[in-house]
């Protein structure tokens, strides 16, 4: 939580200060937890589907603990089934619906086509995740895409379920 009290050390706050801080603790708290839970149950549901999906989980795991490595971020990030599956999770349940973004006044070009300015751009993260023209059978959960066959991820950089760029969650790393 130190990126929230930071900015206000060595300040007096007022009290509307005080109300934004409590307000975007509490944003953290919940938006947090709400997607973390959803997601679990999504990964859960889609693991009782796989035949091998739970066993194949709990084997990476229990390699990862009979090495004696601790159990961090580093060393999740190398079972390649569990990234598989927390990425095919987000991938087909994706936590943010969709994200809506104003054009700079200038406006831009996307794809060819210019976007005035001032004008709302919305992304939505559950139609890109099941679309044909960037995954290969989109609607098939399956783990394996992000480390056995990437060939099946036409577009990689339409996988992004926290957001990209400057408006990224500051706790996308944590999870993917």
């Amino acid at each position: 939580m130190s990126f929230l009290l930071d900015p206000w050390v060595d300040r007096t706050l007022s009290s509307s200060d005080m109300n934004m801080l409590h307000g975007d603790s509490q944003l953290v708290i919940v938006a947090g937890s709400d997607t973390t839970s959803a997601t679990l149950v999504c990964a859960l549901h889609e693991l009782t589907k796989l035949p091998d999906g739970i066993p194949q989980l709990r084997s990476e795991m229990e390699s990862l603990l009979q090495a004696g490595k601790p159990i961090s971020n580093q060393n999740l990030h190398s079972l390649a089934f569990l990234n598989g599956v927390i990425n095919e999770t987000l991938r087909l349940y994706p936590p943010a619906g969709m994200l809506p973004r104003l054009t700079p006044p200038e406006g831009l070009d996307i794809g060819g086509t210019h976007i005035p300015g001032n004008t709302t751009v919305i992304c939505p993260f559950y139609s890109l995740g099941r679309s044909e023209a960037i995954y290969v059978r989109p609607e098939e959960f399956c783990p394996q895409r992000w480390y056995e066959y990437p060939e099946t991820v036409k577009e990689k950089s339409a996988f992004a379920p926290f957001s990209t760029g400057e408006f990224v969650s500051r706790f996308a790393n944590i999870v993917t």
